[in-house]
């Protein structure tokens, strides 16, 4: 009897949720037709532009929209429900259904590679809590609540509508998160995309809140919500409005209120320290794979070059 109970602490302490069974019968539906890849698009500076850059075809040269599909939906499934690494990527790709290309294709069957190659990745919720990155220690009432925070980030300057995207975590691992370009705010700074995206997020946030009330979890103080832009910071907390917010008030009310509230606390972070940077563009490899570390509760590596070095020589004395 002893033992069982302990093994149940174990388990609700530690949980690691994959969706290995589907992505090998996804590796068996296109066998053939993709390689293994580390990233959900092309590691190349020049190859992640050009991924970007990507815009349905207008002048008739197309492809099977139904085989376009199929395979679009093949990787939206795990993308939506657990591998929020691909999250961009799935939002490109379905943006360009209505004239899908041969070059199109070929970048979903690139993440069809990446899913395969990492098929044993996870989710993993439990252990430790960790401190957030980009803060120093944990904020007020945060072991309390489990670990939940919410990262938001915004790319502007590529094109009129910019990529946004936003992580509410709990328990060390991702638990809600979300991905895709501006359509109704047309955001004229970076300031006002990163507000209008801390909008989206403080919804998500407030929504996890009233689940968690509802299984008897409850959410004690305010959750933070880290941004890493300074201009949005003032214009969240500044009363009233400006001449540079009043167009887009609504969006940046919301926001406001969970403030007032205290159902939301808002904190500035470094660039280099945003996780959610991952949903927001193709970003390089080292910064994907250490968003992905906090997104997924993966042991913490040191990915600088003397860290790499250390863990190259440690792999090396281990196969001699």
């Amino acid at each position: 009897m002893l033992v069982t109970s302990l093994v149940t602490k174990l388990v609700t302490l530690w949980c690691t949720v994959t969706m290995r069974n589907y992505i090998q019968k996804l590796a068996i539906r296109y066998k053939g037709k993709f390689t293994l890849n580390d990233l959900p698009y092309a590691a190349s500076k020049a190859k992640r532009e050009e991924f970007e850059s990507f815009k349905p075809s207008t002048d008739g040269a197309t492809i099977d929209r139904t085989e376009y599909l199929n395979a679009l939906g093949s990787v939206g499934w795990p993308t939506v429900m657990l591998r929020c690494e691909c999250s961009y990527a799935y939002s490109i790709l379905g943006s360009l259904s209505m004239g899908p290309t041969a070059a199109h294709l070929n970048a979903v069957m690139h993440v069809v590679g990446y899913l395969v190659a990492t098929q044993e990745l996870g989710l993993t919720y439990g252990g430790k809590l960790r401190v957030p990155l980009g803060l120093s220690e944990m904020p007020p009432w945060f072991e309390e609540s489990r670990g939940l925070f919410t990262s938001a980030d915004s790319s502007w300057g590529k094109s009129p509508r910019p990529y946004g995207g936003h992580v509410v975590m709990r328990m060390n691992a991702a638990l809600l998160w979300s991905s895709k370009a501006f359509k109704i705010v047309i955001p004229q700074s970076t300031a006002e995309a990163e507000t209008a995206q801390a909008s989206m997020a403080t919804r998500d946030t407030i929504f996890v809140r009233r689940a968690c009330e509802g299984i008897r979890r409850s959410v004690k103080g305010p959750t933070m919500l880290l941004g890493d832009n300074s201009a949005m910071m003032d214009i969240i907390k500044k009363d009233g409005t400006t001449s540079r917010s009043r167009y887009f008030e609504r969006t940046t009310m919301l926001v406001k209120y969970a403030v007032l509230r205290l159902l939301i606390a808002t904190q500035l972070v470094s660039t280099n320290d945003m996780m959610a940077d991952v949903f927001t563009k193709a970003v390089d490899k080292d910064t994907f794979l250490r968003c992905r570390m906090w997104l997924f509760n993966e042991p913490i590596k040191d990915r600088s070059r003397l860290g790499k070095a250390v863990q190259a020589l440690a792999e090396a004395l281990c196969k001699a």
